[in-house]
């Protein structure tokens, strides 16, 4: 394949705009990888969230679904701190002794790391 490490640098930089990738395309060497990059530049020019939009950052409403489902899968994979019941930890944390404590410190130190 004709893809330099400077295309691939040129294509990263050119992502949002899709005139500038049109012309990364024709400097591609074959005729198959022009064919492919003209499909994938159609593909993105279709693609809402590739498309400018101003209230990209808002939350809410939710727009997209899909998107949003997908983010709460994920969400939920890990814990978050609104799962955690932390109230009682200062209390339980002084019914520990030293050794216990300097335990606990240490592996948190190591993970934290």
């Amino acid at each position: 394949m004709g893809f330099s490490w400077e295309d691939a640098q040129a294509v990263l930089a050119a992502a949002a705009d899709p005139e500038k990738l049109e012309e990364i395309a024709q400097r591609l060497s074959t005729e198959e990888e022009k064919e492919y990059s003209k499909s994938l530049i159609a593909l993105e020019k279709e693609e809402v969230l590739l498309k400018p939009n101003p209230r990209r950052w808002v939350v809410l409403p939710i727009v997209h679904h899909e998107v949003w489902n997908m983010y709460k899968k994920a969400e939920a994979s890990f814990w978050t701190t609104e799962e955690i019941d932390m109230s009682a930890d200062l209390a339980d944390w002084a019914t520990l002794d030293s050794n216990e404590q300097h335990f606990i410190k240490h592996v948190l130190a190591f993970f934290a790391a």
